[in-house]
């Protein structure tokens, strides 16, 4: 059986869950730190997709370097209130990791998380990304959160920007750089 991976970034900490929850989906998770990749650019290039273990835009060298070579990347992140999985950001779909980080949506902290959010956002973003790779999502644009205190799920959107150069035109196409 051929295995896909997938290639997780973030701190070994926040890797570790994902990468068994990544298997349990039978994908093969190759986690990395942002510093490994920044150091070593285009590492994550050979994998089937992306998992960033933080917040949109947390990475914008790593989120950019993936875009521009026409590969998409997922987001995932927790903490000791909330969990978000998503958005799925491609070329194409949805918006651009420099209108990420111009973002106003809620942005969670660092430092800390609580069991229960860690699974079910390692659980959601490992079946999203088994979706992703066989060609389907629902988190172009979107994500998927939970509260502890309003549990239930919730959606955020995420925007592109007024004038982002990689929004389609009318034409369907993306305008010249």
């Amino acid at each position: 059986m051929h295995t896909v991976q997938v290639a997780v970034v973030g701190t070994p900490l926040d890797t570790r869950p994902l990468a068994i929850a990544l298997r349990q989906a039978q994908l093969h998770a190759v986690p990395t730190t942002p510093e490994t990749a920044l150091r070593s650019p285009g590492t994550m290039l050979g994998a089937a997709l992306t998992v960033f273990v933080g917040p949109p835009g947390a990475h914008p060298m790593l989120e950019t370097e993936l875009y521009e070579a026409g590969q998409g990347a997922l987001h995932v992140a927790w903490d000791t209130r909330a969990a978000q999985v998503g958005p799925f950001v491609a070329p194409g779909h949805g918006p651009c990791p420099a209108c990420l980080g111009h973002d106003h949506a809620p942005q969670l902290q660092t430092g800390g998380a609580h069991r229960a959010l860690v699974g079910w956002a390692g659980s959601l973003a490992a079946l999203q990304a088994h979706a992703i790779v066989r060609g389907s999502t629902d988190l172009v644009g979107v994500s998927w959160t939970w509260r502890l205190s309003a549990p239930g799920l919730g959606v955020v959107g995420w925007r592109k920007r007024a004038g982002c150069r990689a929004a389609p035109r009318p034409s369907g196409r993306p305008p010249r750089r």
